[in-house]
């Protein structure tokens, strides 16, 4: 199988899409099975923010991808890791 533009275009919105599903997975699971006695805003809203950007950038990428620009779909993609870890390291640090 060769990989085209098409073809990496296609992974970097599984990923994104992946990514979406992983914040929003964690908010829910902070948010139905954290122990009660922890505040739930302060741990849950990189995964929120996580979630709200990992979407924008999907459905950004999603329609690049839709009208055949392969190369901004892919850089979207890689963008939105970035962002992403910048949002991990804000809320560790």
């Amino acid at each position: 199988m060769k990989l085209t533009l098409k073809t990496w275009s296609r992974i970097g919105l599984l990923v994104e899409f992946a990514a979406f599903l992983r914040c929003l997975g964690e908010h829910i699971y902070l948010q139905f099975y954290a122990p009660a006695r922890i505040s739930l805003m302060r741990p849950a809203m990189p995964y929120l923010l996580g979630a709200f950007a990992a979407l924008v950038y999907f459905i950004a990428s999603l329609v690049l991808h839709k009208k055949g620009h392969f190369k901004a779909s892919i850089i979207l993609a890689g963008a939105m890791v970035v962002v992403l870890l910048a949002l991990k390291l804000a809320y560790v640090l």
